[in-house]
């Protein structure tokens, strides 16, 4: 009777342990989809995807006088465990230095993943436009970083061509010594052809 039992629960323990070895190749065969639902979750090792959603080229009106204008740094970022943090950084390309913007989530966005950082700048007179180079950091809920490629986006405004008044033409000396003879050639033939 107790070898009955004894074999019993030895087949018990097998078939346990074949089910389970079942379910655990079962859930590595499982899409990510899948596992989510089940409430497990895979990790990944890499950080963000980034895509800059930015304008290359601004034309803005021409005018004179200087503009306040705003660099409207827009990334979408989007990672599977999370976005942590998301920082643009941007370079006038007449310089050398660099400056960080730590990004928030774009309230007027319909896309729940697109991030926006604000800077404001001066186009003067002297400086009619700007080139400046782009890129952008993020991490996820796990410290995984990744950086964009770089991109760019150039403002530019023309100026508004300034109005004269037309004023009679001046006759430099040249144009008088010129035209002087020919004058008193005219005058000339007018009074020979009148005496004939």
């Amino acid at each position: 009777m107790r070898s009955t039992h004894f074999n019993i629960t030895i087949k018990c323990l097998i078939l346990t342990g074949v089910i389970l070895l079942a379910a655990i190749i079962a859930g590595y065969n499982a899409d990510e989809t899948t596992l989510r639902k089940n409430g497990m979750y895979l990790a990944d090792s890499s950080g963000p995807t980034l895509t800059p959603m930015m304008p290359e080229f601004i034309d803005l009106v021409p005018g004179n006088g200087p503009v306040n204008v705003s660099l409207e740094l827009r990334v979408n970022a989007t990672d599977s465990d999370g976005v942590e943090v998301v920082i643009g950084s941007y370079s006038n390309r007449s310089e050398s230095t660099w400056t960080n913007v730590t990004m928030i989530l774009d309230p007027l966005y319909e896309d729940p993943n697109v991030y926006l950082g604000i800077v404001n700048y001066t186009l003067d007179d002297e400086h009619r436009g700007v080139y400046w180079n782009i890129r952008f950091f993020a991490s996820d809920t796990l410290g995984n970083w990744n950086v964009s490629e770089d991109t760019f986006q150039s403002v530019t405004r023309g100026n508004v061509p300034t109005t004269t008044t037309a004023q009679p033409p001046e006759l430099e000396l040249f144009e008088l010594v010129l035209v002087l003879p020919v004058v008193v050639v005219i005058i000339i033939a007018m009074v020979w052809i009148r005496r004939r």
